[in-house]
């Protein structure tokens, strides 16, 4: 693309438009909650790929992700940085989680840490695979 040098780019390619090819951000518009937001899947999907990442767009202010994914709904919600559920921290709104299962439920939570280190619990969201 004229007028792209590779200093421009975030991914390994340059693609048009708004969204970089293999960028660990997805742009999300709206409005920022404290909390994430704008699950990708969407809460309660019953036809996620087997392959998908999930997406959010980050609560206010937030400067890196706690992750949290599993099966159980309970555990997902009570999970703290210790516990199985929890998938690490990061800065950018795109998680791959290692493998989805099928036909059962999936449960993940995205907490909000913000500079001065205030933890923005977020909501428990579901999907599953076909």
């Amino acid at each position: 693309v004229e007028g792209i040098t590779p200093s421009d780019q975030k991914g390994q390619r340059v693609d048009i438009g708004a969204y970089q090819h293999d960028c660990s951000e997805y742009w999300i518009p709206g409005f920022q909650r404290a909390k994430a937001s704008k699950p990708i899947p969407a809460d309660g999907a019953e036809n996620a790929k087997r392959d998908t990442d999930l997406i959010w767009l980050g609560g206010y202010q937030g400067v890196a992700f706690d992750v949290y994914h599993g099966t159980d709904r309970n555990a997902v919600a009570a999970a703290d940085r210790s516990s199985p559920p929890y998938r690490g921290r990061q800065t950018g709104n795109v998680f791959t989680p290692e493998h989805l299962p099928t036909e059962t439920a999936c449960f993940w939570r995205v907490d909000t840490v913000k500079e001065d280190g205030e933890t923005v619990v977020g909501d428990v969201w579901q999907f599953k695979c076909p």
